[in-house]
């Protein structure tokens, strides 16, 4: 008896469970682009749109005095495009509700040492 109790439970439960899944079937599905959209690295985390001087964890990581080398290899790390010439970077994160396009420049100095680095953060789509 106990047992026939508990799948009959267990059915009536799955059964409201799949039928509120079908009425929002919309919301659960944004839910999941949400959960699967990329993210920003984490060094950008603190970053407010088209206000570079917010990026103040990347500004600690890749300080005046840090190897070139060093930015370089955090770029590579998490998919930026580099253009070595001209110093700069730029990655497009596909996210939700909003994209947005993080541009890295950078200048050195003799010693191949940084000696300024911004990150600029913006907007690049929303839904």
């Amino acid at each position: 008896m106990r047992r026939t109790t508990f799948l009959f439970v267990s059915g009536i439960a799955i059964s409201l469970v799949v039928a509120v899944a079908l009425a929002n079937r919309e919301g659960l599905l944004f839910v999941s682009a949400v959960a699967s959209s990329e993210s920003r690295p984490a060094l950008l985390n603190d970053a407010e749109w088209n206000r570079p001087e917010t990026a103040r964890a990347f500004g600690r990581e890749f300080a005046r005095g840090t190897p070139e080398p060093a930015l370089l290899r955090w770029l590579q790390a998490n998919a930026f495009v580099i253009d070595p010439a001209a110093r700069t970077a730029r990655r497009r994160i596909k996210g939700l509700p909003c994209n947005e396009m993080v541009d890295i420049a950078w200048s050195v100095g003799s010693a191949g040492r940084i000696e300024a680095a911004s990150a600029t953060v913006r907007e690049a789509g929303c839904l």
